[in-house]
């Protein structure tokens, strides 16, 4: 009984610590994944840019366009579409981030798309520096209306090859600069679970070694 409170005792300080690791842990990390970008070809041939994601739970979803130029943003249409979930049918489950006849300019500066955005990239004027929302289903062969939408869709996971479409749809094309492609997840309750479960699993071993110390062996006569 001694050993079994000993080990209990070890548990909570264990939660305890476990608690004071997180907090003092970095609140959120990502995975990050990159395109280095390229030409756009012209007369609306849809271009794709890949991003071969691996291990990554699905939390959110962030995506930044460091640099885009085209003679006329208003003639730009830009989708990101979601890898096939495991198990799922062959279908693109596909967020509009920019739809045709919508912006003015000639250029995107480390444009941001997150659901933390407070407006659409319509609200914003060139060269769309921040951070905005997906424009959602506004057009083409988009079906999903937010990046949130996008991970239910997909189960959480975002293992797969996700594709950046860009169409420039006069025929002079345009370039595209890097892009980003951010999957983030809270470390700290990543890390409290981890440690939560380690210091679990030893309570129990601790438990289960009391209880076979405790079991008479017959001795042979």
């Amino acid at each position: 009984m001694k050993n079994a409170n000993f080990g209990l005792s070890l548990a909570f300080a264990g939660i305890l610590a476990g608690a004071a690791v997180t907090t003092m842990a970095s609140p959120a990390s990502a995975f990050v994944f990159t395109n280095n970008g390229g030409a756009l070809n012209t007369s609306g041939t849809e271009n794709e840019f890949t991003f071969d994601v691996s291990g990554a739970p699905l939390e959110r979803i962030e995506l930044t366009i460091e640099s885009l130029a085209v003679p006329n943003l208003n003639n730009l249409i830009v989708l990101l579409t979601g890898p096939v979930p495991v198990g799922g049918q062959q279908e693109d489950f596909t967020v509009q981030l920019i739809a045709e006849s919508t912006l003015t300019g000639t250029q995107l500066t480390d444009t941001l798309f997150s659901d933390s955005g407070m407006m659409t990239i319509v609200g914003g004027t060139a060269p769309y520096t921040g951070t905005f929302r997906a424009q959602g289903t506004t057009g083409g062969s988009a079906n999903l209306a937010s990046f949130d939408d996008l991970a239910v869709a997909l189960g959480f996971t975002g293992t797969g090859t996700w594709r950046l479409r860009v169409t420039e749809t006069t025929t002079i094309g345009g370039t595209l600069g890097r892009v980003t492609l951010r999957v983030p997840f809270n470390m700290q309750s990543t890390a409290g679970m981890i440690i939560l479960a380690t210091v679990w699993v030893g309570h129990r071993l601790r438990q289960r070694r009391t209880a076979l110390a405790s079991v008479s062996v017959p001795t042979s006569v």
